[in-house]
């Protein structure tokens, strides 16, 4: 089940069966559900129940526009590209490049800053002295060759600033993080689309054009340039006119 998924329909298979497996059909794409087992032995009292599990659904591309994400739900555990990194349901998360002694240097979920809702994305940078390569990315996007992505983002302080660059992946690209992690080159298949340099510490919008992009793409938020020695770089956004978004990025139509 999700927040507003739910499957109730029992399954029954009798001891007879000889099945390993079952399918489940018609359940939603990139949702989470939580599972149990029964065993019923012919008297009430006989039944056993297993623990609560947890498993998730493929995710599939985002068709529906605007499309906006939060982050104000929790993060999942998410080896896809790094170990030991977190991200929103059907995103990736790659932590690259540099690495400090406690290995912080990542993208994660906090409730320090906001611009709107409680929650932001954050990368701490601080102490670095060398360059980093961490990525945030995007579920796959069915984009159409007029939309634009909103965002908004922030440095903590003036006297530590951070840097953002936004990259978009090639049509249907298959994530592949680097054999060395701390290999510093871009992930394969993305091209950068814009670079803000230094980060205001004041809450900025930030709007990209992607005409001309078609295909499921991806987006990435990358923390990858000078200055290496930020703090705290923050992402967090609500929309505007008609199409209004708590946190993060808003995708629509082009103007």
């Amino acid at each position: 089940k999700s927040t507003d998924t739910e499957y109730n329909e029992p399954i029954t298979i009798s001891a007879t069966d000889d099945v390993l497996s079952y399918t489940i059909e018609d359940l939603e794409a990139g949702t989470i559900y939580d599972y149990y087992v029964e065993i019923f032995c012919g008297e009430e009292d006989d039944t056993l129940q297993t623990a609560v599990k947890t498993f998730i659904t493929a995710c599939e591309a985002i068709t529906e526009f605007p499309w906006t994400e939060g982050f104000e739900d929790d993060w999942l555990i998410n080896t896809t590209l790094s170990d030991n990194v977190t991200a929103p349901l059907c995103w990736s998360n790659f932590s690259g490049g540099y690495v400090n002694s406690s290995n912080s240097c990542k993208w994660k979920q906090t409730k320090d800053y906001s611009n709107s809702g409680t929650s932001s994305a954050t990368m701490y940078s601080d102490y670095a002295t060398s360059s980093h390569n961490d990525w945030l990315i995007t579920p796959k996007l069915a984009l159409t060759g007029n939309q634009q992505i909103t965002f908004y983002a922030r440095s903590r302080t003036s006297s530590e600033l951070d840097e953002i660059s936004v990259w978009i992946s090639d049509s249907d690209v298959t994530l592949t993080a680097p054999t060395n992690p701390n290999d510093t080159s871009a992930l394969v298949g993305f091209t950068e689309i814009a670079n803000f340099g230094t980060i205001p510490a004041a809450w900025e919008e930030y709007i990209i054009s992607l005409a001309g992009y078609s295909g499921n793409r991806q987006i990435a938020f990358v923390r990858k340039y000078a200055p290496y020695d930020g703090y705290y770089l923050y992402r967090n956004n609500h929309g505007r006119g008609r199409s209004r978004i708590k946190l993060c990025c808003l995708l629509q139509k082009g103007k």
